[in-house]
């Protein structure tokens, strides 16, 4: 009789561990969006904006894959001095002048294609966890003076060479980044979530950023 009772305990014991793994083992699958805003910051610089849009698929339980596409734009300290010329026809005459601007800032209006990982610490309401993950950013490099100083000259002879040495400044088309990652998942329901992140982005062609992101899962 005991045996019985033994027997019986055993396969109930193992149809509720099924079960609970089935229960968790059917999200592997699933697929979630999230649609994400916040700053970016380089060097406690001025902060830009920052938008995103996430989906992301469970490879295993606490373990997901994802594919992003966003904008962000990243402000950074510059200091130095474009030298460069102009001519100003109007009629008969012409006016030469030799321009001087003070540089102090330059933006990143970036783009980026991303491809990355998440890893649920563990599972609860609040949920926090790590992420990872590469970037290609499409970038376009934009500079601000805070001065300029002309000079008037009465032809192209009179103007020095240091105005006629070409732009100095360095645009950026492209940059590769890596970034790591702290976030939390707040399930708000069963098909509603709020995530918070903070990551760090590494790059190849423009100063290191931090951002902060408040994201809407679903």
């Amino acid at each position: 009789m005991k045996t019985k009772y033994v027997l019986l305990f055993c396969l109930f014991q193992s149809v509720s561990i099924f079960s609970q793994q089935a229960e968790r083992d059917k999200f592997i699958s699933d697929l979630n969006y999230t649609f994400s805003a916040g700053i970016a910051n380089s060097s406690g610089f001025k902060s830009g904006p920052v938008f995103r849009f996430e989906a992301d698929v469970n490879l295993l339980t606490d373990f997901s894959c994802y594919f992003a596409v966003g904008y962000a734009k990243v402000y950074q300290r510059e200091s130095s001095v474009e030298n460069y010329y102009s001519v100003l026809t109007t009629g008969n005459d012409s006016i030469f002048t030799g321009q001087s601007s003070v540089l102090n800032q330059k933006s990143f209006d970036m783009f980026p294609f991303s491809i990355g990982f998440k890893y649920i610490i563990f599972d609860a309401k609040c949920s926090p966890y790590l992420s990872g993950g590469l970037s290609y950013d499409f970038t376009d490099t934009k500079y601000s003076a805070s001065e300029t100083m002309i000079m008037t000259y009465h032809s192209m002879v009179e103007i020095p060479a240091v105005y006629k040495s070409g732009t100095n400044q360095v645009t950026v088309n492209a940059n590769r980044s890596m970034d790591i990652g702290l976030g939390t998942i707040v399930k708000m329901s069963k098909a509603l979530a709020v995530d918070v992140r903070f990551s760090y982005e590494y790059n190849s062609d423009i100063a290191n950023y931090y951002s902060l992101i408040l994201g809407i899962s679903l």
